[in-house]
């Protein structure tokens, strides 16, 4: 059984953190905050744009003569446009950033168990009188072990003439079975199945993992 401290998911140790009507918040990469004033600038641009066409063409034709002139031009319609996606680039950015809201701290308590699986990969394993081998349906038997774990720690000791710690005591299942599924008997440096060794060695793990944790 292990305890540990910890902030809750999601919230970054570099976040910038503030008050907001009493609460806490904040934002996990601030740094996008910075292109908001290039986006407010850009916005900025082509609003004026907008605005600037219009003038420069009443400045050379009369006003009422625009309309019938250069009836294509507006200067509503893009300014709106530019409003629009303006806004819609700000809002963005401000997602990049990630906006936080509360915190904690949470005491997790874990109970389970440490197994240690000590596997033959001797090139007897490599034999076919069980489908499709017997090192084979060996991984598989022992991947399905692993789907029923419920938070223990789980450890593969793999040998032949000889023995060693293929995957330590570890709770990531995913990780183990990638260690399991790299096994190869034609990698093992000694032949023979030396299980006493092995035993001896998952043993040796076990009582590792027990002095750590009382420590």
């Amino acid at each position: 059984m292990g305890a540990a401290s910890h902030l809750a998911p999601g919230v970054s140790l570099n976040a910038w953190r503030f008050r907001l009507l009493g609460y806490s918040a904040g934002f996990a990469e601030p740094w996008y905050l910075l292109a908001l004033a290039v986006v407010g600038a850009l916005t900025w641009w082509a609003i004026r744009s907008a605005f600037w066409r219009r003038q420069r063409l009443t400045a050379i034709f009369p006003a009422r003569q625009v309309a019938s002139l250069a009836p294509g031009v507006s200067t509503f319609l893009p300014a709106l446009s530019a409003t629009f996606y303006g806004i819609g680039s700000m809002l963005l950015t401000l997602a990049l950033a990630q906006p936080q809201c509360g915190s904690r701290s949470e005491l997790v308590k874990r109970r389970g168990i440490d197994l240690v699986v000590a596997l033959d990969a001797s090139k007897s394993m490599l034999a076919r009188d069980v489908a499709p081998s017997r090192l084979e349906r060996a991984k598989l038997e022992l991947g399905i072990l692993l789907d029923r774990l419920k938070g223990d720690r789980v450890g593969v000791v793999v040998f032949a003439g000889d023995s060693f710690i293929q995957c330590p005591l570890t709770s990531d299942y995913a990780a183990a079975k990638m260690f399991v599924r790299a096994v190869d008997p034609e990698q093992m440096q000694q032949g023979g199945t030396n299980i006493g060794e092995a035993l001896a060695l998952s043993k040796q793990l076990l009582d590792s993992a027990d002095r750590g944790s009382s420590e």
